[in-house]
């Protein structure tokens, strides 16, 4: 998954950058705020219920649109994890998860004003709470006792 989701970001940013969607100067934004979620990735953590790198991954999503929202997510996600020792399997579930973030913040419709602020916050809160519902169903189904009654079991029906 891991090798698929790294040719899918080269693809992406080349393709952006074939278009014009990412200038060098959007190239260049995009490594700087890359280093910058992934040094506050750590700083937030989570701790009630906040999680830093989706405030600047929804808001460049935004204002850069979709493209680099989506490389942002996974290059942020990637960056972090190797200064934190986070590599692990379930590290491409996170950057996808946060590529997806920061791709459809910039597919949100039009707006200004206090709407827009609205809009981006209740998209962000949302956003997080469906990226922790995702990641948490990547893994948990899978590490339970296989006796439990809702640990995943090889064969049964999707509704089972």
């Amino acid at each position: 998954i891991f090798g698929v989701l790294l040719i899918l970001v080269l693809c992406v940013v080349i393709s952006e950058i074939a278009e014009g969607g990412i200038s060098s100067k959007a190239l260049a934004m995009l490594g700087v705020l890359s280093a910058v979620n992934a040094a506050l990735r750590p700083l937030g953590a989570g701790t009630a219920g906040i999680e830093t790198v989706f405030f600047v991954l929804v808001l460049a999503g935004r204002v850069y649109g979709p493209g680099f929202g989506f490389t942002l997510g996974c290059t942020s996600l990637f960056a972090s994890a190797l200064i934190t020792g986070g590599v692990g399997p379930w590290m491409p579930y996170q950057m996808f998860g946060c590529a997806f973030v920061g791709m459809l913040a910039g597919l949100l419709p039009r707006a200004t004003g206090r709407r827009e602020v609205m809009m981006l916050a209740v998209y962000g809160s949302l956003s997080g709470y469906l990226y922790g519902f995702l990641l948490n169903l990547s893994f948990w189904p899978f590490s339970l006792d296989p006796n439990s009654s809702i640990a995943y079991l090889p064969g049964l029906p999707f509704t089972e």
